[in-house]
């Protein structure tokens, strides 16, 4: 959604933040890579950018010296990411706390993103059932 507009550090930060989110829970299935390789798509960036030498800290760095818009773009899409199961799992949620508060981000932009995109789902799911 908002990928394209970031710049290619946060682009790449983003991508890694995924897949340490991604891979929090325990579970890194095929359903995540297929995530991130369309983020990375949508980034136009390629998907061997992933440093599995660095943690979240590093990452969260990098988003958080930011403008404060681009820092709001990648909870978003973090969070999209996070919800595409359904579930906040808690060590998922551990890192976007950490993330918004590096960030400055206040708790109610989270909560208003989750509420948004749970929308935003229930109107996709729809779209695909009508065209079925």
């Amino acid at each position: 959604m908002f990928l394209s507009k970031l710049g290619d550090a946060e682009k790449k930060a983003f991508v890694n933040l995924a897949r340490i989110i991604s891979m929090a829970d325990g579970v890194f299935d095929e359903t995540e890579v297929k995530m991130i390789e369309c983020a990375c798509v949508e980034a136009n960036i390629p998907f061997n950018c992933i440093d599995l030498e660095k943690d979240e800290d590093y990452f969260i760095d990098i988003i958080s010296k930011s403008s404060d818009s681009d820092k709001k773009k990648v909870l978003v899409e973090l969070t999209g990411l996070v919800y595409a199961d359904g579930v906040l799992d808690p060590a998922e949620k551990a890192i976007i706390d950490k993330l918004m508060a590096k960030c400055n981000i206040d708790r109610n932009f989270f909560n208003k993103t989750s509420e948004v995109l749970s929308k935003y789902n229930s109107v996709v799911d729809e779209l695909y059932g009508l065209v079925k």
